[in-house]
Formats: structure tokens, sequence, C-alpha cells
């Protein structure tokens, strides 16, 4: 993870991620960031947080993100190590969830949120996709937790039963804590690996505003084969 000045950013960046998005956010959709195991969580808005595109079946590797408009209270993004959330699980929890798969898509963490609508008119791009609960890294091969808000049923689960096996990995999440929460200044950019970090944005004033505007590095490959997810 690294945070750059202005003059940094005017580097050019290749191989973006087609969904990258240079974005304003608002009042309302700021704290659309709730898990779809909100009763592991705490009843914060953004309580679980994510790392970008897990509802892709190619999900994203690297992003950016350079604050514009820096609200006056608040909006700290927090970063967790999910390499430490797996490190904090025991030898019969990692042996149980090695090979488990996780359905992703923008229906869970978007339809927990009540916008089902959006569902019936995107229903092609809001297919679940498939991604291992735990990733190993193809650099420094240390496992990690991948978790998300976006994260639905465990394949061959229940709801009740994938979140009864949850509950573990995201206990670790937590026991783990927070790595690291960079506190906003103007023109700030900073630049993580959601192969193994989670981020969160914290709540802020919604009368003023906060303008963050990212950019996200496509992944070159599948956690796991795809198929159609149930």
């Amino acid at each position: 993870m690294r945070a750059a000045g202005p003059r940094d950013q005017r580097s050019r960046i290749t191989g973006l991620h087609p969904a990258s998005t240079t974005f304003q956010t608002s009042a309302r959709t700021a704290s659309r960031c709730r898990a779809i195991t909100a009763p592991i969580c705490s009843t914060s808005a953004t309580a679980c947080g994510i790392p970008n595109s897990s509802f892709r079946a190619i999900p994203a590797k690297f992003s950016l993100l350079s604050a514009r408009v820096v609200n006056p209270k608040g909006g700290n993004t927090e970063f967790a190590d999910m390499r430490a959330a797996y490190d904090a699980l025991d030898d019969e929890t990692k042996i149980e969830i090695e090979d488990l798969i996780c359905e992703h898509s923008l229906m869970y963490s978007r339809g927990s949120l009540g916008f089902l609508e959006l569902h019936r008119g995107r229903k092609r791009d809001v297919q679940p996709v498939l991604q291992r609960l735990v990733r190993t890294h193809p650099l420094h091969g240390r496992k990690s937790l991948y978790l998300s808000s976006h994260a639905g049923a465990i394949v061959g689960m229940s709801v009740p039963e994938s979140a009864a096996v949850a509950i573990r990995p995201y206990r670790a999440r937590h026991a783990a804590g927070i790595r690291l929460v960079h506190r906003w200044t103007l023109h700030d950019l900073v630049m993580w690996d959601n192969r193994q970090t989670m981020h969160r944005v914290r709540r802020y004033d919604q009368s003023q505003p906060r303008d963050m505007r990212r950019a996200t590095v496509a992944g070159t490959a599948p956690t796991v084969a795809q198929q159609a997810a149930e």
C-alpha cells in the first residue's frame, strides 16, 4: 500500500479495469456497504468493507483512490490486512474453509439494502460469480481471507449454514483489526492490493461534500473456475 502526493498522480496508469470509474460520492451512496452477513457485523452502514470488484469473475488486482474534496468531519478510509485475518484462525478452521467457494454478486450487497429494482433491470450484471474464500497470493504465496459484502451463500450450503460457517472468518477479520487508518488530505493518492486487503469508509458529515476518484486495475485470472452459480 502506498500513499502519493499530487505530482505522483500525473503518472500514466495502464491495465485499468473496464469498470474503472471516476465518481463523486453522495451523502446517500457513501454509506451503502453493509454486509449480507449483518448479524455478525456491527450496525454501522460500512461495517464489513470490501475488496473492489469481487462481484466480477476476474476480480480487481489493485485500486487507486484520490481525494479531490475532503469532508471536514470523518470520512477516513480504513484498511484491514486479510493475511493477518487468515493467520488468526485456528488450524481446524483453516482446514475446514480451505476449499470453500462463495457466490459474490451486487444483488447480495444491494439487495440487503432494498435496491431490488436495479436487479430486475440489470439481471445480467448481477449474476453471481464464484470466488474462493481462501486466496493464495501469486507473488509471495501467503494465504488470506477473501471476504466481502458482495458475498452471499457458500456453494453447497444454505444461507443460514453459510452464515454459521462465515462467523469464524469474520471474527478473525475483526480480531486482526484495522491495520491502517488513512486520514485524507487534499490530493492524497492511496493504492492497495485487493487480493489481500479490505477497505471501508467511515462515517462523515453528509451535509458536506466528499469527492473521491477511483481507478481499478484489472486482475488477470479468476480465483476459481467459473460455472453458473445457483
